[in-house]
């Protein structure tokens, strides 16, 4: 079956945050905006692409709004588009959800080897740890018993089944694909990091001030016009 995130960042940051470098300035970050092409991988749970509604986005269709992975869209030579690094080794992947908690019907987090050959997680994830949506949300690999290996990258999914309207019959598949490394440099390209610390920042109005100015530098100009946080 084909399967086709603002959030607030303490609200929806139930867990410990560990095993990160110190903290990376925002301004040390270079300037993305205007360089960066987003790439939404659209592929069924098996990492294959769809034969059917190939390309589509958003299928409920309601805002410009897609299922998108906070990530850096620059290319890079050994995956492409759509990748961050990290120096822990269960990081926490953040993504925009579009959709409202009552069209979510199902979510599934799975994270692979390089070559797909091997699941290192996979589990279907709650929809009461997901968070106010639509918005962005956190999703841990705190519970998974592999590690990330350092140097090595892996591809990460998540799969949802939503409905478009209160008919039960009307499920519609949505799905994004990026990649992580583990990695021992201390550099702007550890953005999985950078996120986690802007994500701990106990001020609301300075958490909020330092998502949207990360969202814009990355290019998520429309996430960042529409950020609300929560209280922690």
């Amino acid at each position: 079956m084909n399967k086709q995130y603002f959030v607030s960042f303490m609200m929806i940051f139930p867990w410990t945050i560990s095993n990160f470098s110190t903290f990376i300035p925002l301004d040390s970050l270079p300037s993305l905006e205007n360089h960066f092409r987003q790439l939404i991988v659209t592929v069924d749970e098996n990492g294959n692409p769809p034969t059917v509604g190939k390309g589509e986005r958003n299928p409920c269709d309601e805002s410009n709004l897609n299922l998108t992975p906070i990530v850096i869209n620059q290319n890079n030579s050994e995956v492409g588009s759509n990748w961050g690094k990290t120096s822990a080794e269960r990081p926490i992947l953040w993504v925009y959800i579009p959709y409202t908690r009552e069209q979510l019907s199902r979510a599934k987090l799975s994270v692979r080897t390089q070559n797909e050959e091997e699941i290192i997680y996979e589990e279907r994830l709650s929809l009461n740890t997901l968070g106010k949506t639509p918005g962005l949300v956190p999703l841990s690999l705190e519970e998974s018993e592999n590690t990330l290996e350092m140097g090595q990258w892996y591809r990460w999914y998540l799969f949802l089944d939503v409905y478009c309207t209160e008919e039960a019959d009307r499920l519609q598949q949505d799905s994004i694909s990026a990649w992580v490394q583990r990695s021992e440099n201390v550099s702007g390209d550890r953005l999985y990091d950078h996120l986690a610390e802007i994500a701990a920042i106990e001020d609301p109005q300075t958490r909020k001030n330092a998502w949207i100015e990360i969202l814009r530098e990355l290019g998520y100009d429309a996430i960042a016009d529409g950020i609300s946080t929560p209280e922690n």
